[in-house]
């Protein structure tokens, strides 16, 4: 379901009209931008949804056209790196050494170090074993012996945020199974509801659950 198409009435925008019981092309009743907020968060919540549920594999928004991984450059005593500012969930993080070997690091958190945080591996000069996650960053133990110029020497894999919907998008569609597209005019009509036709919410509730329990079995297998 693409975000809006004013010529055949089929598309997100359209549909929260329709669901809401406003004219077509309303844009007074229900702003265009609060339905863009509305439909944005409620792509987040179904984004949430897939990673709580999915199986062997990881998901990724499909309008992302590049893999789901981050690459930079190492720096010689270099410990703290930053995480790209789109990451959802990090999954692993790798190091290749000068021989062009790639090493993976194993996750650790602050309360298992025993020692002093700046004595940890602190005489081991070699390539990294452990890395702490932060709040929008992540620590190397020990700081990596070399220094890369290929941007790709430390890799970050990640689940990512999603690409959200603005105002002016036509074409663009949910980046998850076309089967549940329209759960996002259903969020999106409900949130409206909420504060314009309490009558409404009900029925809308049931139709957001029905297609949450729908998700949840097929990304979970």
């Amino acid at each position: 379901m693409v975000f809006s198409n004013t010529s055949t009435n089929q598309g997100i925008l359209q549909d929260i009209n329709f669901r809401c019981g406003l004219p077509v092309g309303d844009a007074t009743e229900y702003l265009t931008a609060d339905k863009v907020r509305n439909v944005n968060s409620a792509y987040r919540e179904v984004l949430a949804l897939i990673w709580k549920s999915q199986g062997n594999w990881t998901f990724d928004d499909t309008n992302l056209t590049d893999l789901p991984y981050f690459r930079t450059d190492c720096v010689t005593g270099q410990e703290d790196y930053g995480l790209p500012a789109n990451f959802g969930i990090v999954e692993r993080i790798e190091v290749k050494d000068v021989n062009g070997i790639w090493h993976p690091l194993k996750f650790l958190t602050r309360s298992q170090i025993k020692e002093g945080l700046e004595e940890f591996q602190k005489t081991n000069t070699a390539i990294p074993i452990y890395v702490e996650l932060f709040e929008n960053a992540f620590r190397m133990y020990p700081a990596i012996n070399r220094t890369s110029t290929d941007a790709d020497s430390l890799r970050v894999y990640a689940t990512r945020d999603i690409d959200e919907f603005a105002a002016a998008d036509t074409t663009q569609e949910p980046g998850f199974n076309k089967n549940f597209h329209h759960i996002l005019p259903i969020m999106a009509s409900k949130t409206w509801a909420m504060y314009r036709k309490p009558d409404m919410v009900e029925t809308l509730k049931r139709e957001e659950l029905e297609l949450k329990v729908a998700i949840q079995e097929y990304y979970g297998n």
